[in-house]
């Protein structure tokens, strides 16, 4: 693997910056200083152009109220058009501070109380959080998980062959079962999904876009992870999917997990459909949202402009901690598995062989090896058993972590 440009070996000291990762406390261990892999955001700066556009913005030294600029529009669907080839049109833009945030107005402006809201777990939990606290309910349609496909995978990934097809699948006839029965007026999907690491294949898409058109379901697509597919495994735009089946759509995108500027609260909403965006819109103004933080305006479209050769180098330096892991995971902790990712930067580990309860499990990683991931419990009862491990850090520190799980089950 060629070498890169950037050094996200540096060590970087987030501590004392308010840093949710680093200086908040776990709820379960307040003060106790565990090795941190956990909330999705990574321990690497950010591209020299985003501090330098930060740093020209902040010299002008006038921070009134901002609107979204017809530059961020242009640049965030050109960005998408050259990595995806689609090409939203900048007119459909909607702004808002996060993801979570588009996903929430979506479901408040386009169903009522008390409408049935599908996901596919196991999923990034906001997704479940978003439906409840809103008052509508929550409809399940799980992914299908082949434990013997997902060692498969990871033996052929450590002897440095292609995995083949991921331990993760979508049932149609389940899913078009669960959208029926429950009379589904949304579905929240996650692609690249959160936490499995599949990144669903053009088909997979017409397929979810057919059914749901079928049905006048309206589909929220969370794409925040779209720049972080594995080689082989491009994005497809689920845009491009419902408009060949007529669904009706909003596609969330974001810089903020591709360039590290979560705190930054900047994120895209592709609203085809005129009124939809006007009802989107509406809700927001009743939440009082308005305009765009200038810093965060200026930094997100130096990224699209600029940060291409950063990120292909970070995605190479991922690809090797991958490796990494799954060389340590199979020679040093056999009983876990490794669930190849197809894209995020987040590592799906099948933690069941050690046979212990989701309780015995926590225990081992957080107070015998001091380690603070996510449990799968938190993406939903399919999680059970298994772990998020964020790999957006320095790979010494993956390394340490890995030993530290190692010597907490030999121990």
């Amino acid at each position: 693997m060629a070498p890169t440009t950037h050094d996200f070996d540096e060590p970087v000291d987030r501590r004392g910056t308010s840093s949710v990762k680093h200086d908040q406390d776990h709820p379960d261990h307040p003060g106790e200083d565990l090795l941190r892999l956990w909330v999705a955001d990574m321990d690497f700066r950010a591209p020299e152009a985003v501090t330098a556009a930060i740093h020209g913005r902040a010299d002008h030294g006038v921070f009134g109220y901002t609107e979204a600029s017809g530059r961020l529009a242009s640049a965030a669907s050109g960005w998408i058009a050259a990595h995806d080839g689609w090409a939203p049109d900048p007119s459909t833009l909607v702004t808002g501070p996060g993801v979570v945030f588009l996903i929430a107005q979506a479901v408040r402006a386009l169903t009522a109380p008390g409408d049935p809201v599908l996901i596919q777990p196991p999923v990034y939990y906001p997704f479940s959080e978003t439906v409840r606290s809103n008052g509508r309910t929550l409809v399940c349609a799980p992914l299908t998980y082949d434990p013997g496909r997902a060692r498969a995978g990871f033996a052929a990934a450590v002897a440095g062959e292609e995995p083949g097809p991921s331990p993760y699948t979508f049932d149609v006839a389940a899913f078009e079962e669960a959208v029926v029965s429950s009379g589904a007026r949304m579905f929240i999907l996650c692609n690249p999904h959160n936490p499995v690491g599949r990144v669903w294949t053009p088909a997979e898409l017409d397929a979810m876009a057919r059914v749901c058109a079928d049905h006048d379901v309206f589909v929220v697509a969370d794409e925040i992870h779209a720049d972080f597919g594995r080689p082989g495994h491009p994005h497809a735009p689920f845009a491009a999917a419902a408009e060949k089946a007529g669904c009706r759509c909003i596609v969330c995108t974001s810089p903020s997990k591709t360039f590290n500027m979560a705190g930054l609260q900047l994120a895209c909403g592709w609203v085809p459909d005129a009124d939809v965006r006007s009802r989107i819109e509406a809700e927001m103004d009743a939440c009082g949202y308005f305009g765009v933080n200038p810093l965060s305006q200026e930094a997100a479209v130096a990224c699209f402009e600029h940060g291409g050769p950063w990120l292909a180098d970070l995605k190479a330096y991922l690809e090797g901690t991958v490796d990494w892991v799954n060389r340590f995971v199979a020679g040093e902790l056999p009983e876990l598995c490794v669930v190849q990712p197809e894209g995020t930067y987040l590592l799906w580990v099948d933690c069941r062989g050690l046979g212990l309860s989701d309780e015995a499990l926590a225990r081992l990683v957080e107070v015998d090896a001091g380690l603070w991931v996510d449990p799968g419990t938190m993406f939903g009862p399919e999680g059970s058993g298994f772990i998020r491990v964020n790999l957006a850090t320095q790979r010494s520190v993956v390394q340490d972590a890995f030993r530290r799980l190692c010597g907490a089950v030999r121990g």
